[in-house]
């Protein structure tokens, strides 16, 4: 236990806190990662590579080094490392403006899809009712349905190699 905590439960808590974070900042890093074994395969692989900890292992991470870990994740989405208002959820506030990272991730997953202009815009027409998101909560809806396509692809393309 820690000394700046003052009984076993705060610090456990405030550790999980941690590393729920990790995972939800890693997802838009690694949007690649479908299901919590890959996302976690690649959080071990970001310890190692930005030399974070010897043992890639996030529950054998301390404090410090889970803090790093979250700096390097927010570095990595354009967000300025802890200058931002605490936020209960990871997608706080959904009647507000879209973010630069939600606006980059959706770029790139419509690129890696393949997606023109026009067939952007036309996604975006038959999730949101609208051409482009404007609020988070609407950016939100674009990723999940970015990555609903994307994992329908890939079930799609391991179908066809078996048959």
């Amino acid at each position: 236990m820690n000394k700046n905590f003052q009984t076993e439960k705060e610090y456990r808590r405030y550790r999980a806190g941690l590393i729920r974070k990790i995972f939800g900042l890693a997802q838009y890093v690694h949007p690649e990662a479908w299901d919590s074994q890959e996302l976690k395969e690649a959080i071990h692989n970001d310890i190692i590579r930005w030399q974070i900890a010897k043992e890639p292992s996030i529950s054998k991470l301390k404090i410090s080094q889970m803090k790093e870990l979250i700096m390097e994740y927010e570095m990595r989405l354009g967000m300025k490392p802890y200058e931002r208002k605490k936020e209960t959820s990871y997608h706080p506030h959904p009647e507000r403006e879209i973010t630069q990272a939600q606006q980059m991730l959706i770029v790139n997953m419509f690129e890696e899809l393949g997606y023109d202009a026009r067939g952007r815009a036309e996604f975006c027409k038959h999730i949101i009712k609208k051409f482009w998101p404007q609020t988070r909560g609407e950016a939100y809806k674009i990723i999940e349905g970015l990555k609903a396509v994307k994992q329908k692809r890939k079930e799609k393309n391991e179908n066809r190699r078996n048959s």
